[in-house]
């Protein structure tokens, strides 16, 4: 999957190459304007996001007690998935380099498996890798995995094997990102229609609204 996961990676390399060449021919023909659409949803009222116990991809306890980012961005997924998942990932690295150096680092991201029983630290730890080593990866039991996936209203279901007389299976899962502030609470969301761009924009002006 390390492999997959890398091959696409490469894939969506000379985009975020582009992207990255966008943004210097801007800046050097003065400020863009900043949107006032917002491309995500908003959530009206806020969801609570539990400080369940779990396990980062260096196998030490982790919990969103530990997020204090000004913004952290979650996606759950599994590292087997063949397609929603790599794009998604891609989608928030692509994103990511679109914003200043100094908003990268007030983004993190999190990656919570809907695959416990495959995606273990090592291999969370290899698939991450593939996008940004610096992504968190968390996994854990499964009472506290579903805990969390309730919270963030994010559904799971195990499905048929991908291929007949196979070991492998697929597994049904919400595709959103979501958006959590540092009190832990989800304040906005994305679905896939949105693109890079758009998520980068959505992204810059929460960050603003937090400075």
């Amino acid at each position: 999957m390390a492999d997959r996961a890398t091959r696409f990676a490469r894939r969506f390399a000379l985009s975020v190459l582009a992207a990255g060449l966008a943004l210097v021919l801007t800046a050097c023909g003065g400020s863009p304007e900043t949107s006032p659409v917002f491309h995500g949803s908003r959530l009206g009222a806020p969801w609570d996001v539990p400080t369940t116990a779990l396990t980062d991809a260096d196998g030490k306890d982790w919990s969103f007690a530990e997020a204090t980012s000004p913004l952290t961005l979650v996606f759950f997924g599994y590292t087997e998935c063949p397609d929603i998942c790599p794009q998604e990932m891609a989608d928030i690295t692509s994103a990511l380099v679109r914003l200043t150096p100094e908003q990268r680092k007030q983004v993190e991201v999190v990656f919570v498996t809907t695959d416990p029983a495959r995606d273990d630290p090592a291999a969370l730890t290899r698939y991450l890798g593939a996008f940004d080593a610096s992504y968190t990866g968390l996994t854990g039991k499964p009472e506290a995995l579903a805990e969390l996936t309730a919270a963030f209203h994010v559904y799971t279901e195990k499905g048929q094997a991908a291929m007949k007389g196979g070991t492998g299976y697929l597994v049904a899962h919400d595709d959103h990102t979501f958006a959590v502030t540092p009190d832990h609470q989800v304040t906005a969301l994305w679905n896939r229609d949105r693109t890079s761009a758009q998520l980068a924009e959505d992204i810059s002006a929460l960050l603003e609204e937090t400075s």
